[in-house]
């Protein structure tokens, strides 16, 4: 956390895998593992904007979606 500025990081691992409808081509049974930041901006107790960094294509190739 950056009191001073008022932004917290926070690292997760995204784990999924694609069974259902949604994407854009039909269920691929493919997983995906990929590294996520998510960068935070409060204004006093709220979360006034939030990011999530993360390389969509590596995720998508995974997923055999490209």
């Amino acid at each position: 956390m950056d009191e001073a500025r008022k932004h917290a990081i926070a690292y997760g691992v995204f784990r999924g895998t694609h069974t259902g409808q949604g994407g854009p081509v039909p269920p691929t049974g493919k997983t995906v593992e990929a590294d996520c930041v998510w960068v935070m901006e409060f204004d006093g107790d709220r979360i006034r904007r939030m990011t999530k960094i993360w390389n969509d294509v590596f995720s998508l190739k995974q997923l055999d979606w490209m």
